[in-house]
């Protein structure tokens, strides 16, 4: 006899989770109106422009055409500063950019003045002194920022487009 109530409220409490499961899915589907959301909120990062537009972009079965005029190829050095969003084994598009048009989330290359060679970072911060215009940069990948304001006059490139 006692065996029949344990059995009773064993149902009652498995309804009950299942019911409230039913419900949260359902309750959110609702409030997310059909979008796909990530399973964890993630911390906003500034990214890049839209630069290519998509009306410069055709595709075609045979191949894929980006009108954009100026643009270069370009390769990059094993750093890992930019990982996971530029390896050694990526393929940039790169154009000469206007500095004005340069905003925060943009990856650039530019010649530092601490070492040779040139530097692809995002830029963290836009800021102006009393010499005018610079960025902060960093790599992705990089637990700090670039040692130096980085002028309009080091900035060689914009990266475009990254093709893996």
């Amino acid at each position: 006899m006692k065996k029949l109530p344990i059995l009773l409220i064993s149902v009652i409490i498995i309804n009950i989770v299942l019911f409230g499961l039913i419900a949260n899915i359902v309750y959110s589907e609702y409030l997310n109106n059909g979008k796909q959301l990530p399973y964890f909120s993630a911390v906003k990062k500034d990214s890049p422009q839209d630069i290519v537009k998509e009306d410069q972009i055709i595709v075609t079965k045979d191949n894929i055409v980006i009108n954009i005029k100026g643009a270069e190829w370009s390769k990059y050095a094993d750093t890992n500063s930019m990982e996971p969003v530029i390896s050694s084994r990526a393929n940039g598009l790169e154009i000469v950019p206007k500095c004005e048009n340069i905003k925060s989330g943009d990856i650039i290359v530019y010649e530092p003045n601490f070492t040779n060679g040139l530097i692809v970072h995002r830029v963290i911060n836009v800021t102006e002194d009393k010499e005018g215009l610079f960025f902060t940069l960093k790599g992705d990948n990089n637990p700090i920022s670039d040692p130096e304001k980085v002028r309009c006059s080091q900035i060689k490139y914009q990266v475009i487009g990254i093709i893996y």
